[in-house]
């Protein structure tokens, strides 16, 4: 069994698609498939639409967690991690920002032993220039703080091996640190190249708030200097 994590926050209008995808991977997949959603507080039904659509049937195993109040994509990745059953787990958007093939992609690169974590590597971005260039200035301020070979345009998705999840939960119990971890934790890792496709939500939870928060929150190789 493979299992899949997804945060969702105020995703109500996107389920459907999100479901259909999963049907998708599902289909194509070389193990079974376990998906769970990690409702982060959401207040605009998307609980209620996601067990809706499962109650339709699919093909893959499903559960549903829930945090009572909004406690950032990080979080709820987290909690999903530590209820994963699946031998790789991979973390996926709930928004559509990601075709559905990386996940296939992300599970054939750990059956195949060479890696313990598959990172999703962004060759380009499917967002207006603006938002392009805010994206590209924060990874490089979050590469430039923290000394790891973070991609220019960011990892919001990857996958694991279950050895190297339980070594997150024991060594990273702060979710924001999760993917300048596994830099640092000696597994190797396999970069999968990706196009990312443009969000199918009109505006993003994932705030130029919320990323400078993250870059500074995360911690540093970079030795500090004491000035007089």
């Amino acid at each position: 069994m493979n299992s899949i994590v997804i945060p969702v926050y105020q995703n109500a209008t996107v389920l459907d698609s999100l479901v259909a995808n999963l049907q998708s991977i599902a289909e194509r997949a070389c193990a079974p498939l376990e998906v769970l959603f990690i409702d982060d507080g959401s207040t605009d039904g998307s609980a209620e639409r996601l067990r809706e659509l499962i109650s339709r049937g699919t093909n893959f195993q499903s559960r549903i967690l829930r945090h009572n109040e909004n406690r950032g994509a990080f979080t709820a990745a987290q909690t999903g991690f530590a209820q994963a059953a699946g031998d790789y787990i991979a973390t996926m958007s709930a928004d559509g920002q990601e075709p559905p093939e990386l996940i296939l992609r992300f599970f054939a690169e750990l059956a195949n032993g060479r890696a313990k974590v598959a990172l999703g590597y962004r060759t380009d971005r499917r967002d207006p220039w603006t938002r392009k260039i805010l994206a590209q200035l924060y990874w490089r301020l979050l590469r430039w703080k923290t000394g790891a070979p973070v991609s220019p345009w960011g990892v919001d998705v990857l996958a694991v091996t279950r050895d190297v999840r339980d070594w997150l939960l024991v060594h990273c119990p702060i979710p924001n640190q999760m993917v300048v971890a596994l830099y640092s934790s000696g597994f190797a890792w396999v970069d999968v190249p990706f196009e990312r496709l443009g969000t199918r939500q009109q505006k993003s939870h994932w705030t130029l708030r919320k990323r400078i928060r993250y870059a500074f929150a995360s911690f540093t190789y970079r030795p500090g200097r004491i000035t007089p």
